[in-house]
């Protein structure tokens, strides 16, 4: 088979990194944050959170994330493993529940009545 094409000129923009130096470390060409966040900013969360009143924040205790799904999936990815059961409001954030099941964790809805949950 053939297939004619229009010739793609090579713009700047379509070249990408091509250009760029080569570096030894990896993403170094491509700006990707620290994991946990930078750490000036880490810094001054933690500092924000001990004027509110909580004692002893260590910025290294602190993770900045890219939003709230992000936040979840690290949160449960940390702490959860294949097989556990979380126990959640028989209305649960759509995101939540695609992220249980893509970690094969159960969620079991708890009833909530007037007299509170499970009750």
């Amino acid at each position: 088979m053939c297939f004619h094409r229009p010739e793609i000129k090579q713009t700047p923009s379509r070249t990408g990194c091509r250009g760029q130096k080569k570096t030894r470390t990896p993403g170094a060409g491509a700006h990707y944050l620290p994991h946990a966040g930078r750490h000036q900013e880490r810094v001054v969360v933690a500092d924000h959170l001990k004027l509110r009143g909580f004692s002893a924040v260590d910025p290294d205790t602190v993770v900045m994330v890219s939003g709230a799904q992000h936040g979840l999936a690290s949160v449960v990815l940390s702490m959860f493993s294949p097989g556990d059961v979380i126990a959640t409001d028989a209305l649960t954030y759509p995101g939540f529940k695609a992220l249980a099941q893509t970690c094969h964790i159960e969620l079991v809805p708890v009833p909530v009545t007037p007299e509170g949950p499970g009750c």
